[in-house]
């Protein structure tokens, strides 16, 4: 067979049902073959910039390896933003990347590209032979799963026509990590817990959902209120112990609850500054810091007591240890459930300031939320758009909540959301941008959504401007008028586009909007038209 199609039926193989990208001359027959020939699933982006993101939210939303595809040169550059967010997000994605042909001497798009991929931090494959792609093309795939970060994988362009003895590839599938946890450390932990009168229970992204159950079950056990991180946000939904977000999108309620906790016993978080509010939650409190990642434990904050292990054998482990000690539970719990009732709505009570022309992004939100199906793919866009959301908005699963901040850049929600709806097309994905955002990463991106037929919506947060600099400005008492913009009617370009598009210009029109999210046949874009002297802060 040739090389291209050894590699094509190679992807079907391994499992690799799905792969984003854009074609030049250095992958284009392989993806060919990989659609007709193999019965993939390949999704055209409009750049590589877009079709990286793709592969980011697909392996997100699914916990599968994101495959992505591109050609040579500028296109490997093109995509170096979203290569770094992949890095700093932990997004187990292969990036197949062809490179120019030695043969040709100073070749205009020739660049190092072993050099610009190490730049992002993302791992690197070189195939060194056409016979030995098939056991290249493994290895990259199980690095991605295992190390939790983009591979890029070498394919140089001269090999596509070459004859090469094809063998069907056995995929070594990648193996959870099962660590038990030292037994010293349990003790320690057990001291702390025993001695608790108000403990906490933090879950992080980190969890399988597996263990999910096993950790709420020792937060019973211990009669503590749980909380999450922002990216375990929907680990447990609206019960009447969860205390929602814990660190800087928290509510007050919730924030004044974890301040009084005496311990917190946290299982695959980080405990990075945002979640402790630079600290000062766990400044005076005793923490047991649980992951399966050793590197993980004392990164941000050194902890009371580290244990390494997964969370499912971790909590199992504790919760032997307190029945065998006889360890009763805390109060602390009962006393969250019995103000529940309360506290339901925890970030209610503001003044609406919408207007005939504007309307109260918290209002809008408000109203988005409960009009889009609760199960839902959620994903949002970085800037000053993010912080409402981020509270008030929903989430069923960890998993279906994505949010892309990790190298600080806004435009990479679009791209991510249309990977998420390609991976879950049983469920709406909604996305949240800002009007920058969505003009600098996601208009040119949006009609890969109506092209493909997902069910996505998407809202902008348009207040004319970028957000953050309008803020700066305004705060040391300057002219914003540089940092506002007179976009297009965001509406009239999605119906331009072939979706369907929603103005929304005061509290009437969300209405509308409503109908028109319970009506969606295509792509629907909802523009709410903001005043940007009038959104709320970002924290």
């Amino acid at each position: 067979m040739l090389y291209y199609e050894v590699f094509a039926k190679s992807l079907v193989d391994a499992g690799v049902t799905t792969m984003f990208g854009q074609m030049g001359d250095a992958n284009l027959y392989m993806v060919d073959n990989y659609v007709h020939g193999q019965g993939g699933r390949y999704v055209a982006a409009a750049n590589e910039f877009g079709a990286m993101l793709m592969a980011i939210g697909y392996a997100h939303r699914t916990g599968k390896v994101g495959v992505v595809t591109i050609t040579h040169g500028p296109a490997l550059t093109n995509l170096l933003t979203p290569l770094v967010e992949g890095v700093r997000d932990r997004a187990p994605v292969v990036l197949l990347a062809g490179d120019t042909s030695l043969s040709v001497r100073n070749h205009p798009q020739d660049i190092a590209q072993q050099a610009v991929i190490a730049t992002s931090g993302a791992g690197f494959e070189h195939s060194g032979s056409p016979k030995t792609i098939q056991r290249d093309l493994a290895i990259a795939l199980r690095r991605a799963a295992v190390e939790r970060r983009p591979i890029a994988l070498n394919l140089p362009t001269e090999y596509t026509w070459q004859d090469i003895e094809y063998h069907p590839m056995r995929m070594l599938p990648a193996l959870a990590p099962s660590t038990r946890p030292d037994a010293d450390a349990l003790d320690a932990a057990l001291g702390v817990l025993a001695s608790a009168r108000r403990p906490l229970v933090l879950l992080g992204h980190g969890i399988a959902a597996a263990d999910r159950s096993v950790v709420l079950r020792l937060a019973e056990r211990i009669g503590a209120p749980v909380a999450t991180t922002l990216k375990g946000k929907g680990s447990v939904g609206n019960e009447p112990f969860a205390l929602g977000v814990c660190g800087a999108f928290a509510s007050a309620y919730g924030n004044e609850t974890i301040l009084a906790a005496d311990c917190i016993v946290a299982f695959g978080a980080s405990l990075n500054r945002f979640t402790t509010a630079e600290g000062s939650l766990v400044k005076d409190t005793a923490v047991v810091h649980c992951d399966v990642d050793t590197t993980a434990i004392g990164l941000h904050m050194t902890p009371t007591v580290g244990v390494v292990g997964d969370a499912g054998a971790t909590a199992t482990a504790m919760l032997e240890l307190i029945e065998a000690a006889e360890i009763p539970p805390a109060e602390f719990r009962a006393a969250v459930v019995a103000q529940h009732e309360q506290h339901r709505d925890p970030f209610g009570g503001y003044q609406d300031c919408s207007t005939d022309r504007t309307v109260d992004v918290r209002t809008a939100l408000r109203r988005i939320n409960t009009a889009v199906p609760s199960r839902r793919t959620v994903v949002m866009d970085g800037g000053r758009n993010m912080g409402q959301p981020f509270k008030l908005v929903d989430a069923y699963d960890p998993a279906a909540w994505l949010y892309l901040l990790g190298f600080g850049s806004i435009g990479l929600g679009t791209g991510a959301a249309i990977g998420a709806a390609v991976g879950a097309p049983d469920e709406p994905t909604l996305l949240v941008t800002g009007d920058g955002g969505f003009m600098s990463g996601g208009l040119h991106e949006f009609h890969t959504a109506v092209r493909e037929r997902l069910d996505l919506i998407a809202v902008i947060a348009n207040d004319g401007a970028y957000g953050a600099e309008h803020v700066h400005f305004r705060d040391h008492g300057m002219d914003p008028s540089l940092s506002t913009f007179d976009w297009p009617d965001f509406a009239s370009v999605a119906e331009a586009l072939g979706a369907r598009g929603v103005t929304v210009r005061c509290l009437a029109d969300l209405d509308i909007a409503a109908r028109a999210i319970a009506e969606r046949d295509r792509p629907l874009l909802i523009d709410l038209k903001l005043d940007p002297d009038a959104v709320p802060p970002l924290l």
